[in-house]
């Protein structure tokens, strides 16, 4: 009974902290809680209420979905204090989900391309220091887990449209 208080205290006091640290910034609601990806930072906050939302039918239809276009060279995204970021793949064709496996290589499930890729990072880098075609010939590959859970899988399960595949390590 004490370690659940202990775990319950430690849970409370964690989450306290997070809404300490949240009460600092502002909570956009109404209007200004829509924006656009501009002006999103770490730590904005926003409160849209069905209310806020236009009513159903009200507006036309729209299909304005966003198009592809070449990153900046400088664009980089803007990050809390402490964290980093580096490229690590490009060029991918669809890549739908990306796994970390417990020795920290990166699976990625490539849709258009039918494939699962394997990326080997190099040692105290994002950078890859290998990278390898995993399984191809796939259908819509979409989903990855490993089993059993834990340091030691043995297997990779694969989603793909209609069925799973199983794929030894």
């Amino acid at each position: 009974m004490i370690r659940i208080a202990g775990v319950a205290a430690l849970a409370l006091s964690v989450a306290a902290a997070a809404l300490a640290q949240q009460a600092d910034q502002a909570l956009l609601t109404g209007k200004k809680a829509f924006g656009d990806w501009k002006a999103d930072r770490p730590g904005v906050r926003r409160l849209i209420k069905p209310d806020d939302l236009p009513k159903p039918y009200v507006t036309d239809s729209a299909s304005n979905g966003g198009g592809v276009t070449d990153r900046p060279e400088d664009a980089r995204p803007i990050l809390p204090p402490g964290f980093s970021v580096e490229l690590v793949a490009s060029g991918l064709d669809g890549p739908r989900v990306v796994r970390v496996a417990p020795n920290g290589d990166l699976f990625i499930a490539d849709s258009r391309a039918n494939q699962v890729l394997a990326y080997r990072p190099a040692q105290g880098s994002a950078k890859p220091a290998g990278k390898s075609v995993f399984a191809k010939g796939l259908t819509r590959p979409y989903g990855i887990a490993f089993y059993p859970p834990g340091d030691k899988p043995q297997w990779v399960y694969v989603a793909k449209q209609r069925q799973r595949r199983a794929l030894s390590l």
